[in-house]
C-alpha cells in the first residue's frame, strides 16, 4: 500500500486480520469479534510478571553505541522506565552496565529526533530505577536468560499470573530467532515454546526484525505484539544531519504512546458505563475508553496500528505491525489479555527529561511536519532508520558475511567465489571502503547464497532423505562430494540443474554448493533407480511450487520488487 491513508482505510473494526492480526484456527480471520466490553469490567490484579532481554552487546564492535545498535537499548530503557515498579516481579537482562554505557556514550534518548524526545538513560535514572538490571556476560546472556525464563514461567503457572516477555535485538530473517549476546546465540520460537509450556498466559512484545514470525508460528500459543511482519525488518527513528544517534524504534514510540493514552483514559474514568458502541470507520482516530467503554484486545491492536498511521509516522504504511491473541481470544479486555498492569503510564513518561527537537528536514517523519519526506531520501532513510547509521549497516553486513564464510561456501580460488569472497574479507577487516551500490550487491549476494542453503535443507527434509554426513547444508563441506561415485553424481547434478533459481544481476555469479549438497544426499540414500527417479521428480516439483508462490507474492506486493526492499534484513 502506497500511503498511510490507503492502509488505514483497509482496516475493518472487529476484523483483526485487516490490521495485522493472525489466527491459529483456520476461519478465524472471517469472523467478526467485539471491540468493546458490554459486561462489567474484569478484575485485574497486580500479579503480572515481566521478563525482558536486550540482545545487543557492546563487546561486539561497540554495538551498544547509539550510533550503531544502541536504539535497541533505548527501547529497553524506555519500557523499563515506563513499567518500573508495576506488577508482582520484574527482571531486565542485558550484557552491559547502564552506568558504563552512560559513561561511554552519554545519555540515551527515545523518539523522533525532530520532535521532543525523552531521556531514557541518565545518572538520575541509574540511581532510582536502572540499578536493578541483571547483567551477564555476552556469551552467557542467552543461557542465563533461559534459566530465568524457566523460573518465571514456573512462578506464573503456580500463581496463575500473566507473564510478559520483552525481546529487544536483531532478528533472523529465516528462523525469526532473536540474537542474544553474541553472534550464533539465538533465542528461537521453539525454544521459548518448550521452556514456557502451554499453561502460561504469555505475552511477547518484540521490536526485533521479522518478529511477526512469533505471531504466526504455530508452536507458540501466546499473545504477541511485534514491530514487524514475519518477512520485514523493524526500524529505528532516523538520525538528523546534526545528530548521529538513533533514538529507539518507531514501533516502541507508537506502543508507548498507545499504552500511555489508553491507561490515562481508563484512570480518568475508572468505572465506565459499558455499552455497545456504534461502528467506527477504519480512518477514525484511535478509540478511547472515555466514550466507548473498555476496549478488547482486538480494538487495542487496531488503535496501536491506527495511531502509527495517523499520529506517529508519515511512513507508517511501510511497517507491518503484527498481533496474535493467545487461544485466538481477541474479545477479552486488552489489559487482561496482555497482562499490562493498570498505572498512570502517561504521567510517568511525561516526567522524563525532555530533549528539544532538531531543526526539521525532509527526513522528519512526523505526521504534522511542514517538510515532506522526499523520495530521494528514502534510500538514506532506510539505512539510517533501520540501523541508526551507515556504520551500523556495515556492521550488520559484516555479521552476515562472517556467517556465510563459516558455512563452507567453497574454496576462495573457485571462479564464482574469488572476487566475492575477497570483498567479504575486505568488508570484515575494514581494509577497504565500499560505496553504497557495492554494499547492496554484497548484501544481495550473501542473502541469495544463504537462502539457497536454507532451501536445500528444506528440500532434503521434505524429501525424507538422509543428511549427507548428518550435516545441514551450511555445515557441509562441498569437498565431501569426492567421496561419492563420480558418474552418478554428475548425472544427478545435470538432472537437478533447474532445482535452484539463478542469481539476479546484482546477486553475483552462480553458486552450485546447495545443488551438490542435494546430489550427495541422494547418493547417500542409496535408492533404487525407480525410487531415485521419484525423488528427483518430487524435488523438481517442490522447487517449481516454491518459485510460483514467490512470483505470486511479488505480484501482490510490489514493495518486495524494489531495490530498497532488498536492503539487509538484520
Amino acid at each position: 500500500m502506497g500511503s498511510n491513508e490507503e492502509k488505514l482505510n483497509s482496516f475493518q473494526e472487529g476484523f483483526p486480520a485487516t490490521f495485522g492480526g493472525f489466527f491459529k484456527v483456520a476461519g478465524g480471520q472471517t469472523k467478526k469479534v467485539s471491540s468493546f466490553l458490554v459486561n462489567s469490567p474484569p478484575d485485574i490484579t497486580p500479579n503480572t510478571r515481566i521478563l525482558a532481554v536486550c540482545g545487543v552487546s557492546d563487546d561486539s564492535d561497540k554495538a551498544a553505541s547509539p550510533e550503531h545498535d544502541g536504539w535497541f537499548y533505548s527501547d529497553f530503557f524506555a519500557f523499563h522506565t515506563l513499567l518500573h515498579g508495576q506488577g508482582a516481579a520484574q527482571k531486565w537482562c542485558c550484557s552491559d552496565e547502564p552506568a558504563l554505557l552512560l559513561q561511554k556514550y552519554g545519555q540515551y534518548f527515545h523518539g523522533n529526533p525532530y520532535m521532543e524526545r525523552r531521556v531514557v538513560l541518565n545518572e538520575s535514572l541509574i540511581q532510582t530505577e536502572l540499578h536493578d538490571v541483571c547483567i551477564s556476560s555476552a556469551s552467557n546472556l542467552l543461557q542465563n536468560f533461559l534459566e530465568l525464563l524457566h523460573e518465571e514461567a514456573t512462578h506464573a503457572v503456580q500463581q496463575k499470573a500473566p507473564l510478559i516477555l520483552f525481546l529487544f535485538g536483531h532478528g533472523a530473517e529465516i528462523t525469526k530467532s532473536v540474537e542474544i549476546g553474541v553472534a550464533g546465540n539465538e533465542l528461537s520460537i521453539p525454544t521459548v515454546a518448550s521452556v514456557v509450556g502451554d499453561k502460561v498466559d504469555l505475552t511477547i512484545i518484540s521490536t526485533a526484525c521479522y518478529s511477526g514470525g512469533w505471531a504466526v508460528t504455530s508452536p507458540l500459543n501466546a499473545t504477541v505484539l511485534s514491530a514487524a511482519g514475519a518477512e520485514d525488518e523493524s526500524e529505528s527513528w532516523p538520525k538528523s544531519s546534526s545528530l548521529s544517534r538513533a533514538c529507539g524504534s518507531v514501533y516502541a514510540s507508537t506502543l508507548i504512546k498507545s499504552l500511555a493514552d489508553t491507561s490515562n483514559n481508563e484512570l480518568l474514568q475508572p468505572q465506565p458505563e459499558l455499552r455497545p458502541s456504534s461502528s467506527l470507520s477504519g480512518q477514525d482516530a484511535p478509540s478511547t475508553s472515555t466514550d466507548q467503554g473498555l476496549i478488547t484486545f482486538s480494538e487495542f491492536g487496531r488503535t496501536v496500528h491506527a495511531l502509527l498511521l495517523s499520529r506517529v509516522d508519515r511512513l507508517g504504511y511501510l511497517h507491518n505491525l503484527s498481533f496474535s491473541a493467545r487461544d485466538d481470544d481477541w474479545e477479552s479486555y486488552w489489559r487482561k489479555r496482555t497482562g499490562v498492569p493498570l498505572a498512570d503510564l502517561k504521567a510517568k513518561w511525561e516526567r522524563l527529561d525532555i530533549v528539544q527537537p532538531q531543526t526539521s528536514s525532509s527526513l522528519n517523519r512526523d505526521q504534522d511536519a511542514e517538510v515532506h519526506v522526499q523520495p530521494d531520501n528514502i534510500s538514506l532513510y532506510s539505512l539510517r532508520g533501520q540501523y541508526g547509521s551507515i556504520t551500523s549497516y556495515i556492521g550488520q553486513l559484516c555479521r552476515l558475511a562472517i556467517s556465510y564464510l563459516a558455512s563452507y561456501p567453497g574454496r576462495d580460488s573457485l571462479a564464482p567465489n574469488s572476487f566475492f569472497h575477497q570483498n567479504c574479507r575486505d568488508l570484515i577487516s575494514r581494509r577497504k571502503k565500499f560505496n553504497l551500490s557495492t554494499l547492496e550487491v554484497i548484501e544481495s549476494t550473501l542473502r541469495y547464497r544463504m537462502s539457497l542453503n536454507f532451501l536445500a535443507n528444506q528440500l532434503v527434509s521434505g524429501s525424507r532423505i538422509p543428511l549427507p554426513h548428518r550435516k545441514l547444508c551450511e555445515e557441509w563441506d562441498p569437498i565431501q562430494k569426492a567421496n561419492y561415485e563420480l558418474n552418478g553424481c554428475n548425472s544427478l547434478n545435470e538432472r537437478l540443474y533447474p532445482l535452484f533459481p539463478p542469481p539476479l544481476p546484482n546477486q553475483g555469479r552462480g553458486w552450485n554448493k546447495p545443488r551438490w549438497y542435494i546430489v550427495c544426499a541422494l547418493m547417500e540414500a542409496n535408492l533404487s533407480p525407480t525410487e531415485l527417479n521419484l525423488r528427483v521428480e518430487s524435488l523438481l516439483h517442490a522447487s517449481r511450487v516454491i518459485e510460483q508462490s514467490q512470483e505470486m507474492i511479488l505480484q501482490k506486493n510490489p514493495m518486495i520488487q524494489s531495490k530498497r526492499g532488498r536492503l539487509l534484513k538484520s
